[in-house]
């Protein structure tokens, strides 16, 4: 039995289109695991998700941004309706001027963080 075997799983890998979360990615999908590549830059998105396809990886390319309620719940959806389930809901987080990490902000204007 393989403890790291994947086959059959589903991850969201939010800053999945480049840098340390494309890695995250590669290793997860190296061990069988489909992939949701979430950014915000569709061109990014794009050039991950052919690099993951020229490798033998599924990948799934969605544009959104994790600070709002709405691109989340999309996220989740469209990963969902493409590979019939999520798994692995994953997360890279950066603090970006302005705002800390974990800031969510509601479809009605509101900010919430995620209770930890």
């Amino acid at each position: 039995m393989d403890i790291f075997d994947l086959t059959g799983k589903v991850a969201i890998i939010t800053g999945g289109n480049g840098g340390l979360g494309l890695g995250i990615a590669k290793g997860l999908a190296s061990e069988g695991c489909a992939v949701a590549l979430v950014g915000r830059n569709r061109t990014k998105i794009d050039a991950a998700v052919a690099e993951m396809t020229e490798l033998g990886y599924k990948a799934l390319g969605v544009q959104a941004d994790v600070s709002q309620e709405d691109d989340v719940n999309r996220m989740v959806k469209e990963t969902a309706d493409h590979f019939g389930r999520v798994d692995i809901p994953g997360q890279q987080r950066r603090h970006q001027l302005g705002r800390g990490a974990g800031k969510l902000t509601s479809n009605n204007g509101t900010s919430s963080s995620p209770s930890t």
